[in-house]
């Protein structure tokens, strides 16, 4: 599976760098509440794909381990 990942990542986030400016503020939204959500909590973050929402809940939460 990581392997798997690891060749297509780049492929799969595409998405969330497009330049596109409605879908950078949804992303936006989406980041604000994560932080909102996750704060404090003890995150176990299950089959996360490629990782990329990863990095921001990781920096809210109060403990953050992942499962691939």
């Amino acid at each position: 599976m990581n392997l798997y990942y690891s060749n297509r990542a780049r492929e799969y986030e595409r998405i969330y760098y497009r330049n596109d400016e409605v879908r950078q503020k949804e992303q936006a939204a989406i980041r604000e509440s994560m932080s909102t959500l996750f704060v404090n909590k003890h995150v176990l973050e299950v089959a996360c794909g490629t990782g990329y929402w990863t990095q921001f809940v990781a920096q809210d939460a109060s403990t953050f381990q992942v499962k691939y």
